[in-house]
């Protein structure tokens, strides 16, 4: 498979993410439609299964990048493709790491409130660091320019 077309495959994926993550099902079942109280426990465990098949595409699609094989000019392109593939699931580790410390907190802070608690958001940011995508790009567009050398004739 060529780095192009795990990038496509990437795209794709990252739509569907978000998509999903921005869809009324989602947002539903975390109260966020503005009744905080209509959030639904077992349509958040089917969200977060949802949120771990992506993972273990992310993650599918990550080990595909790092065991192609490329040509030497090309390694410049597979490093910052690699790059570019790992860092949603870095992102999507401190995601879970974060909601896993805000449900902790929720638990400990339940038995002494009344009404709502007000926990600081996880959120999860698929965007690539600044630069990245365009480093792609041009390494890309290096590759694709025709070589010039000495005629033939």
């Amino acid at each position: 498979m060529l780095i192009s077309q795990l990038l496509l495959d990437r795209f794709e994926l990252l739509r569907q993410m978000e998509r999903f993550m921005s869809s009324p099902g989602f947002r539903a079942a975390f109260g966020y439609d503005g009744d905080r109280g209509a959030a639904d426990p077992d349509a958040i465990v089917q969200m977060a299964n949802r949120l771990m098949d992506h993972h273990d595409d992310l993650l599918e699609q990550a080990e595909a990048c790092i065991t192609l094989g490329v040509e030497t000019e090309a390694v410049g392109l597979a490093h910052d493709a690699c790059a570019y593939f790992l860092h949603p699931l870095v992102d999507m580790d401190t995601f879970m790491v974060t909601l896993r410390d805000r449900v902790a907190q929720a638990q400990e802070l339940l038995p002494y409130l009344k009404g709502d608690i007000e926990l600081e958001p996880a959120v999860l940011d698929l965007d690539p660091p600044a630069g990245l995508l365009d480093a792609v790009s041009a390494h890309t567009r290096r590759l694709l320019q025709p070589t010039t050398g000495p005629s033939a004739l």
